[in-house]
């Protein structure tokens, strides 16, 4: 885990948390915040970039975005949040994997959250399935100590062809 902050002055005004295995090919940015009265400004944007390219080890490395869906039941104010965080980190060019509905492997006391999952690091037809299940198996694995032959991860990739799609 690497953990990066942006100060200004003795004031820190935002901070990210990313895994980042060294030569695994894969990093997942766990959580990037800015407070309210700073965003706007290019802080997110700058930790951001900082903070992934500081943490990449090989420039081939996926860095994927967990977010919630902007498609499930919520009310207006938070689906308008979920945009923008999308628009966000596709500003920085990350793209959206089409078509893989992604489970959040955390206990929780409901039903799982419908997540989308972000990739840095896909070429312009998308991302190789493969490749994203070796990814995300690595997280499930490694950052959330699931075990490699977690039923999730098989119940995502059932049905997908050799490419997933990225925007």
């Amino acid at each position: 885990m690497r953990f990066w902050a942006y100060r200004r002055g003795a004031a820190v005004i935002g901070m990210s948390i990313l895994y980042a295995p060294r030569h695994a090919g894969v990093m997942l940015l766990e959580y990037l915040a800015i407070p309210a009265s700073a965003q706007g400004g290019g802080i997110g944007s700058a930790l951001f970039a900082a903070s992934v390219e500081a943490s990449r080890i090989d420039p081939g490395t996926l860095l994927l975005i967990e977010v919630d869906s902007d498609a499930t039941e919520a009310d207006e104010a938070e689906r308008i949040v979920r945009r923008k965080r999308k628009h966000f980190y596709r500003r920085l060019g990350c793209r959206e994997a089409q078509g893989l509905d992604y489970i959040l492997p955390l206990e929780n006391y409901g039903p799982a959250l419908v997540m989308n999952l972000l990739v840095l690091g896909a070429g312009p037809d998308g991302v190789e399935t493969a490749c994203l299940k070796r990814a995300v198996s690595n997280i499930y694995e490694n950052a959330y100590a699931c075990a490699p032959d977690d039923p999730r991860i098989a119940a995502m990739y059932a049905g997908q062809g050799e490419m997933l799609s990225s925007t």
